[in-house]
């Protein structure tokens, strides 16, 4: 007698056993991954509102020492450290978290402090003439491979994979083994798992989250090659810095804070080796590949619901304040966010190219409307496109009174469809603009544009402006100053304040150097150092000056040194 249902509950039969079998392959491979422990997370927090910033650079992939978690946030021992020794010096904290190479590149350029995860050794990592602190960390570097290797004559005759101007280039360049180096550590284990390479020569404690994370268990932890120490790398122009460092390191240490972060992320991925049954190995690897197909079928689902052009204006709209989408056949354009930004006024526009001119006319910085003008025309965007999938253009917009810096990127939809994104960009441009100055020591800091006499307070501690500091703009500032002194002093700022003459004075050799009394001193020997320097050039000219105002210690004959040298340009 047939049954009515059967065939459906012999699906649904069918469906459960499937389904159970997946969810062992899930948990097993999970209970392998050590899924269900629970992860170690950041507990210190940065504090700001100091007036210095610590800028550090530090590779984005190396669990445990850092990396970005799921969430999107920096995690790490390294990580943790340095937001604790910062808030003991009292210092901001500016972490970029960058694919190692660019953070070497940041480093050699100055664009950062401290480069952390670093060999104590002298290293081959592209990082020249730096100083290194304290050890911060020891580990030591570990042979990975599928092969036995008993010693390190058995490594000699094999490939073996490293990561490009990794911690290890030191160690295998003065024991001469021939490498073959990959972009990341990721990388050269994968290499190792593929059978593209025989070892793999990498930190043990980094091997170990690697192994874990792909899942190929049939790689050992073979021998150990050397004991290493982890440092942070510092400017060599920055000796101050790196005493202030070690200086917190060691105090960190004696209080047993290195201790406790040491245990927290180091220990729970260091293991001892093992051996284990290659059967167990071959059933692991599936167990993973399985979860890993399933992972992959459900992204390919997921991600084939969701058109590219939905994906850009969400990745958009995560970065961008703003952003439109303009169609550069007729000209329309759609908003699909605006917060914060002002692009298009209060008005509405029917036309791309309406919006774009009162854009310009009622919102950009004069100095830049020209630019502007080009760049947002339909001919310079399709040009640019052209040439490479994505662009921007930095440029300032005036907001309540002051130049305000802005980004607007334009990317390829797809035919004529075009998104444009704009958020504000000003902390960042007017720190790359100063750079190391607001780590000196000035009272007061001001950025002069001397095409519009338009002058920006940056800082503003001194006191010769009285209840007008923070507020005074332009040369309004300079001929404050001279009312408050006398004699070639005063004359020497009321002759600045003059917009050509401050622009004669930086056009010679791009700085000027000035010791006046102190307009509130006491004594003799209060002087005060005015120093402008060019910042960039416009047509051969000065454009923009970095103006910084400190106290000094100085002597008369000092300040007659630079009065003479004054005198003597302005004769010839």
């Amino acid at each position: 007698m047939h049954k009515k249902g059967s065939g459906i509950n012999l699906k649904v039969a069918n469906g459960i056993v499937v389904a159970a079998i997946l969810i062992v392959a899930l948990t097993a491979v999970a209970l392998r991954l050590n899924l269900f422990a629970e992860k170690p997370q950041m507990t210190a927090v940065s504090s700001t509102g100091w007036p210095d910033t610590l800028r550090v650079a530090t590779d984005r992939d190396y669990k445990p020492y850092s990396y970005i978690d799921e969430q999107g946030r920096p995690q790490g021992y390294d990580v943790e450290l340095i937001t604790i020794l910062a808030d003991r010096m009292h210092m901001n904290l500016d972490l970029q978290m960058l694919q190692w190479r660019d953070a070497i590149d940041a480093m050699n350029a100055g664009g950062v402090d401290v480069l952390m995860t670093s060999d104590y050794t002298d290293s081959f990592d592209g990082v020249g003439g730096m100083l290194k602190s304290e050890p911060t960390s020891m580990d030591e570097f570990v042979i990975w491979s599928k092969k036995h290797i008993s010693s390190l004559d058995d490594v000699y005759s094999l490939r073996n994979a490293i990561m490009r101007q990794g911690n290890v280039t030191s160690t295998v360049g003065m024991l001469h083994l021939d490498c073959v180096e990959y972009d990341d550590n990721r990388a050269a284990m994968q290499a190792v798992s593929d059978g593209d390479a025989d070892c793999a020569i990498m930190r043990n404690t980094i091997g170990t989250v690697l192994l874990d994370e792909i899942g190929d268990f049939t790689v050992k932890a073979c021998a150990s090659l050397a004991h290493s120490y982890m440092c942070f790398e510092i400017n060599a122009d920055n000796p101050v810095l790196a005493s202030r460092i070690d200086a917190t390191l060691e105090a960190l240490k004696n209080e047993g804070v290195l201790e406790d972060l040491s245990d927290k992320w180091l220990t729970p991925f260091v293991r001892p080796d093992s051996t284990e049954d290659t059967l167990m190995n071959i059933i692991w690897v599936l167990l993973a590949l399985i979860a890993l197909g399933v992972v992959i079928v459900s992204q390919v689902i997921s991600r084939r619901k969701q058109s590219k052009s939905e994906q850009l204006i969400e990745s958009y709209s995560k970065t961008y304040r703003t952003v439109f989408t303009i169609d550069l056949s007729d000209g329309s354009y759609t908003v699909m966010k605006q917060e914060d930004v002002p692009v298009s006024g209060p008005m509405e526009f029917s036309n791309f190219r309406q919006l774009a001119d009162y854009h310009i006319r009622n919102m950009v910085y004069p100095p830049d409307k020209t630019k502007m003008r080009e760049e947002m025309a339909f001919d310079t965007i399709h040009h640019r496109l052209q040439e490479k999938p994505a662009y921007g253009v930095l440029y300032r917009m005036i907001i309540d009174g002051v130049p305000t810096w802005f980004e607007m990127v334009f990317t390829g939809m797809g035919g004529d469809i075009v998104a444009m994104g704009v958020r504000n960009r000003d902390q960042e441009t007017i720190t790359a603009q100063i750079g190391n100055m607001l780590r000196e020591n000035y009272m007061d800091i001001y950025l002069a544009d001397l095409d519009t006499d338009n002058c920006r307070v940056i800082r503003s501690q001194s006191s010769f402006l009285g209840d007008d500091a923070g507020k005074i703009t332009g040369t309004v500032a300079l001929k404050k100053l001279a009312s408050t002194l006398s004699g070639a002093d005063k004359e020497f700022f009321e002759g600045l304040a003059d917009c050509e003459k401050f622009r004669h004075y930086l056009s010679r050799d791009g700085k000027i150097v000035y010791l006046y009394p102190s307009p509130n001193y006491e004594d003799g020997q209060t002087w005060v150092r005015f120093e402008a320097y060019v910042l960039n050039r416009s047509y051969g000219r000065p454009q923009t000056a970095m103006i910084g105002i400190t106290l000094v210690d100085s002597a008369q004959k000092e300040r007659m040194i630079f009065l003479r040298s004054l005198a003597e340009k302005s004769a010839s």
